[in-house]
C-alpha cells in the first residue's frame, strides 16, 4: 500500500519513490540468489494507491490479506498505519512500514504484527524542540491534526516543551485535510498575538497550506522561526515554497557510501533523470529500498532456520 497521489489528486514524489524503492530492493534480492529458487513478488494488482488516508485503509488492507499476501509493506502513513495494523493481527500477516512513527504505533503488545524502519515519534518530533530550545526560544504557537499521528505527536510536543520550559502559548487542533482559509484564520491570531516560533507537527499537505498562509501573512522573514515535522516536496507551489523557506525539519542525513550510490544510479536508471539525494523522496526511497531488504532478510532467517516461510 503505497501513496502515489494525496486525496485531492497531486502527485506525491516521495510516494512514487517509495514504490520504486522497494521494487529496486525486489529485484536484488531475486538476482542475488538470497532466497535460493524462492523469488519475492510484488505484481500491479496486489499494489493500491491508498492516497495516504484512513478512509478506507482498512478494507484495502482486508483484501490483500485475504489474497494470501506473505507481508504487506508500504503503509508509509501512520493515520492509516494503525487501521491497517489492527487489521494485520487479525489475519496474522505482518505490515513493515517505510514512514509511520506515529507514538502508538511503538506498543509491541498492541500491534505485535506491525514493524517500521523509522524512529518513533517519541524521538522524531521531540527534536524539533530540541532546536527551539538550542536557539533559545521561550514560547511557540503549536498546530497538529486530529489523527493518530498527531495525536501521538501533541503528547510528545507537549512533553518536549514542558521539559524545555517552553511555553506553547497558542494551539490549533483540526482534521486533515482542513480547509486553507481555516489554517490561514489560525495562522492569523498567532502573527497579531505576536508570537515568533511556530511548531507544526500535520501531514505533508496540512504542512503545504501552513506554508502557503505563512507567506501570504508575510511571516517569513527575520525574527520568526519554523519547525514541522514534514518536509515539503520541490514541485509544491511557489507560494508554498517561499513560505517554507529556512524552516527546521527532524530529517537526518544520508550519509555518502558506496550502497547508498549504488541505489541512487539504480533509482535514476528506472525513473530516466537524476534525483537530488538531499531530498525528501529521495529519503523515502532509500527507506523503502531498506524496509524490503528487510523482508528478504526475514524470509532467509527463516529458511536458514529450516522452517517454512509462511
Amino acid at each position: 500500500m503505497y501513496t502515489y497521489h494525496y486525496r485531492d489528486g497531486r502527485y506525491s514524489d516521495w510516494g512514487d519513490f517509495s514504490l520504486h524503492g522497494s521494487r529496486i530492493a525486489i529485484a536484488e534480492i531475486n538476482e542475488s540468489g538470497m532466497l535460493g529458487d524462492a523469488r519475492i513478488r510484488m505484481t500491479n494488482e496486489n499494489t493500491i494507491d491508498y492516497h495516504c488516508w484512513p478512509e478506507n485503509a482498512a478494507l484495502m488492507a482486508e483484501t490483500l490479506m485475504q489474497k494470501g499476501i506473505l507481508v504487506l509493506t508500504g503503509a508509509d502513513c501512520s493515520g492509516p498505519a494503525v487501521d491497517i495494523a489492527r487489521v494485520a493481527e487479525k489475519y496474522k500477516i505482518p505490515v513493515i512500514s517505510n514512514g509511520s512513527n506515529a507514538s502508538m504505533l511503538s506498543s509491541v503488545e498492541e500491534f505485535p504484527y506491525f514493524v517500521r524502519v523509522v524512529s518513533p515519534s517519541e524521538q522524531y518530533e521531540g527534536y524539533l524542540i530540541n532546536v527551539a530550545a538550542h536557539f533559545g526560544v521561550e514560547e511557540i504557537a503549536y498546530f497538529y491534526t486530529t489523527d493518530a499521528w498527531g495525536l501521538g505527536a501533541r503528547d510528545v510536543i507537549h512533553e518536549s516543551t514542558l521539559q524545555r520550559n517552553i511555553d506553547i502559548v497558542q494551539e490549533y487542533s483540526y482534521p486533515r485535510d482542513t480547509s486553507y482559509d481555516e489554517i490561514k484564520s489560525y495562522m492569523t491570531k498567532v502573527k497579531q498575538a505576536g508570537i515568533r516560533h511556530i511548531v507544526n507537527t500535520s501531514p505533508t499537505p496540512d504542512t503545504v497550506r501552513i506554508f502557503r498562509a505563512l507567506h501570504e501573512l508575510e511571516m517569513n522573514e527575520p525574527g520568526y522561526s519554523f519547525y514541522a515535522a514534514e518536509m515539503v516536496s520541490a514541485d509544491e507551489a511557489p507560494e508554498a515554497v517561499a513560505g517554507s523557506l529556512g524552516y527546521f525539519a527532524p530529517m537526518v542525513e544520508l550519509m555518502p557510501s558506496p550502497k547508498l550510490s549504488q541505489f541512487r544510479d539504480a533509482l535514476e536508471k528506472r525513473l530516466g533523470n537524476p534525483v537530488d539525494p538531499t531530498s525528501k523522496a529521495f529519503f523515502y526511497g532509500a527507506l523503502s529500498y531498506d524496509h524490503m531488504l528487510a523482508v528478504g532478510y526475514a524470509i532467509r532467517d527463516i529458511q536458514e532456520a529450516g522452517e517454512r516461510v509462511t
